[in-house]
């Protein structure tokens, strides 16, 4: 799920694109933590949908997920907690 202006994009398993007009930080608020993470200021990931994962510079994490073609990225700040989230 991606911020877009005031609303937000959600994109399922098949790759269908779906619109929320309900923004980013509201969504998150209301997501399961075990099961959402927010990865950087303007996604949110779900853990059932992580099909890999790589390293990449400055401490991020190239993450490749079910039904999206490009790859999305955590910051810096978040990727430590990211990793810990993944433990759990």
């Amino acid at each position: 799920m991606e911020a877009s202006g005031d609303f937000c994009v959600a994109t399922d398993a098949k790759g269908k694109r779906h619109t929320i007009s309900i923004n980013l930080g509201t969504i998150h608020q209301q997501l399961h933590p075990k099961k959402f993470f927010k990865i950087n200021r303007s996604e949110i990931i779900s853990i059932d949908y992580i099909d890999n994962i790589e390293s990449h510079f400055k401490n991020r994490l190239l993450l490749k997920m079910v039904g999206v073609k490009d790859k999305v990225m955590t910051s810096t700040s978040s990727t430590s907690e990211f990793r810990k989230w993944l433990e759990k």
